[in-house]
């Protein structure tokens, strides 16, 4: 091999090895900023749907409402399943019967 190639297939090889770590750590931040994202929205989420719960408990002698972690959970969920895409008639059965238990509406008469 003629001495000039060596710099040359040096070069070449660190730009591409450099590159690729630039796009797998363009990636990588753009994962968690997506989850990071999803997060904040299922938080801010459920603090309002809890606090729409706070006022209407408060017109409404001898109503409960489920406490916050309860919505935290199911607006995880439901983002969740609109992530994956899978929002069907039968998931959100599911998630509507997992809502009714841990908000304690399930068995109420």
């Amino acid at each position: 091999m003629n001495d000039i190639y060596v710099p040359l297939l040096s070069a070449l090889g660190g730009a591409v090895i450099g590159s690729l770590a630039s796009i797998v750590a363009i990636w990588i931040q753009s994962h968690f900023q997506n989850k990071r994202d999803r997060n904040r929205l299922a938080i801010e989420a459920a603090i309002e749907d809890h606090r729409a719960g706070l006022e209407v408990m408060k017109q409404t002698p001898y109503a409960t409402i489920a406490p916050l972690p309860a919505f935290l959970h199911y607006h995880f969920k439901y983002l969740q399943l609109l992530e994956d895409n899978k929002v069907t008639v039968e998931a959100m059965s599911e998630l509507d019967a997992e809502r009714d238990k841990l908000f304690g509406t399930a068995d109420e008469g």
